[in-house]
């Protein structure tokens, strides 16, 4: 799958807005991660990825093994997680701390803004070359 060329593939730029970025070409997909999972501040966009044909699973299923998210899974667990699974998944978060602490362990993340952008302007982020078409 191409991708677009950017400078830091897991940020968004800061200063930049979201309507920019999501009408620019700096849509990057990490390597062929295209199994998804997203923490508590991302889950409402698991069940839109799965209705358009994306494996996303929340972290609660994943590593806690039920979908309670009132039990809050901590990031070190998340972290874990990814590092075990570094070639299979990606993790779509709008946490801020947890996307910086994964882009310096060199495991795959995707930040997003805060609110959530609509399930439109997500599957942008995580399909660039199907929003083309």
């Amino acid at each position: 799958m191409a991708t677009a060329e950017c400078d830091d593939p897991y940020m968004w730029p800061e200063g930049q807005s979201q309507e920019t970025i999501l009408r620019s070409e700096f849509h990057c997909v990490l390597g062929s991660c295209l199994k998804f999972i997203v923490d508590q501040t991302s889950e409402g966009i698991a069940k839109d990825l799965r209705n358009h044909g994306y494996e996303c699973e929340t972290a609660t299923k994943l590593i806690l093994g039920h979908e309670d998210s009132r039990q809050r899974v901590s990031d070190y667990k998340i972290m874990r997680f990814l590092e075990e699974h570094r070639n299979e998944y990606t993790l779509l978060t709008s946490d801020v701390g947890l996307a910086k602490d994964c882009v310096e362990e060199g495991l795959p993340v995707r930040r997003l803004p805060n609110p959530l952008p609509t399930s439109e302007e997500i599957l942008g982020l995580v399909a660039p070359d199907e929003r083309k078409g």
